[in-house]
């Protein structure tokens, strides 16, 4: 299914990056809310937000594991 709307947006590597790394920003929004709902500060959300892990292998590679994982939850 990301693969369909990559192939929407373009038919290059980075457009599958691109929608790998909005994809990426929704999840992290989801997260924001589910810690607004918890009533726990946003900030907690910092660590992950800001470990350069999740652009390395989302944007840098290309890696569609993560994506995978959050349709699964």
């Amino acid at each position: 299914m990301l693969f369909l709307l990559a192939n929407r947006v373009g038919e290059t590597v980075l457009a599958v990056k691109l929608v790998f790394v909005v994809v990426e920003a929704v999840g992290i929004g989801a997260l924001l809310l589910i810690l607004r709902t918890a009533g726990e500060p946003r900030e907690h959300i910092l660590l992950y937000v800001w470990h350069p892990l999740p652009i390395w292998e989302i944007a840098g590679r290309g890696i569609s594991t993560p994506q995978l994982l959050r349709l699964l939850c």
